[in-house]
C-alpha cells in the first residue's frame, strides 16, 4: 500500500534545470566570481551549499542576484507531471513537496503551475535544520502528513541528494532521469527509475492498491 508520495520539485515537477544553471551563473557574473564547468555538478545542492562551496560571502546579495536571474526566463513545468499529481490527488493519496528551494521561490512555482492546492504538505529549505541529503526533510514531511517514515512512502526525485535522502529516510527512492542527473541517478543503488512521466504513472496506479517494486 501506498501511504504518501512526495516530490522533489526543480529538475522534477519542474523541467528548469537549464534556468537554475542560467540564474546561478548571473549571480556569480554580477558578484565578479570567477566559475567554471564545474558548477554544473553543483546543481541539485541547495543554495547555501553552494555558495559555501563557491566562498560566497555575502549570500544575501547572491540570493538576491539569483532570484533576479530566475525571472529572466519562464519556468516550466515537465509534461505530464501536472496530470500526474492531479491523478494521485484525485484517488486521495497523500502528496507533499520535500525540497531544498526557498519557500517563496516554491510557492511561487506551484501557483504558475497551478499545483499549490494539491500538496498537503510542503517542505522547504526554512523548514528543516539539514537539507537534503540529510532525511529530515522528508522525514518532516512524513511527520505532519501524519504517516511513518517507511517503504510505504515514495520520494520521487532527480538528483543524487534526492534518493539519498530518501535512503536515508528510509522511505522508497523513485529517480527520475529527466533532471540534473539524468541516467546515471539509475546506477545507485536500491533506486526505481523511470525515464518517462507515463511509465512512472502507471507505475504508481499499478502500485496504489498493492505496492511492490
Amino acid at each position: 500500500m501506498i501511504s504518501a508520495v512526495i516530490f522533489d520539485l526543480d529538475g522534477t515537477i519542474a523541467d528548469n534545470i537549464d534556468n537554475i544553471y542560467s540564474a546561478y551563473k548571473f549571480a556569480l557574473t554580477e558578484l565578479n566570481i570567477e566559475y567554471d564547468d564545474t558548477l554544473k555538478s553543483m546543481m541539485g545542492k541547495g543554495l547555501n551549499e553552494i555558495a559555501e562551496l563557491m566562498n560566497i560571502r555575502d549570500k544575501e546579495l547572491f540570493l538576491s542576484m539569483y532570484k533576479k536571474g530566475l525571472l529572466m526566463n519562464k519556468e516550466k513545468i515537465k509534461d505530464g507531471m501536472y496530470e500526474l499529481i492531479s491523478l494521485l490527488f484525485s484517488k486521495n493519496i497523500p502528496i507533499a513537496i520535500a525540497t531544498s528551494k526557498f519557500k517563496e521561490t516554491t510557492i511561487k512555482l506551484l501557483k504558475q503551475f497551478n499545483l499549490l492546492d494539491k500538496f498537503s504538505v510542503i517542505i522547504t529549505a526554512e523548514s528543516v535544520d539539514k537539507l537534503k541529503p540529510s532525511a529530515e526533510p522528508i522525514a518532516r514531511a512524513c511527520e505532519l502528513l501524519g504517516i511513518s517514515s517507511d517503504k510505504s512512502v515514495l520520494y520521487i526525485g532527480d538528483a543524487k541528494n534526492d534518493m539519498l535522502a530518501a535512503i536515508n529516510a528510509d522511505v522508497t527512492p523513485i529517480g527520475v532521469t529527466w533532471g540534473i542527473f539524468g541516467e546515471r541517478i539509475c546506477e545507485i543503488d536500491n533506486v526505481t527509475c523511470f525515464k518517462n512521466v507515463e511509465d512512472l504513472k502507471n507505475c504508481l496506479l499499478n502500485k496504489i492498491s498493492s505496492f511492490h517494486f
